[in-house]
């Protein structure tokens, strides 16, 4: 390419071209990666407590009832919190 000649002015997509419509799985997964994560280790006795209570409201224990559970348990927290 000459120096008189232009570069490509970036990749070929249309302006009205919408990535999300596109690939909205690949729009949930950069949503999801940008929202806040709290990583907790459990002791062995505290675990099986805590399953134990999901199995019993849930019926099973999978990321799904887990991730309820959790979840539930937090927006306890800061209602009793912020009484």
């Amino acid at each position: 390419m000459s120096k008189k000649e232009k570069k490509p002015p970036g990749p070929f997509i249309r302006e009205d071209f919408d990535l999300g419509l596109a690939m909205p799985s690949l729009k949930q997964f950069v949503v999801d990666d940008l929202k806040f994560r709290v990583y907790t280790l459990f002791d062995e006795d505290l675990f099986q407590e805590f399953k134990a209570a999901v199995i019993k409201k849930y019926g099973t224990f999978y990321p799904d009832e887990t991730k309820k559970a959790v979840i539930e348990a937090i927006k306890m927290w800061i209602a009793d919190v912020n009484k």
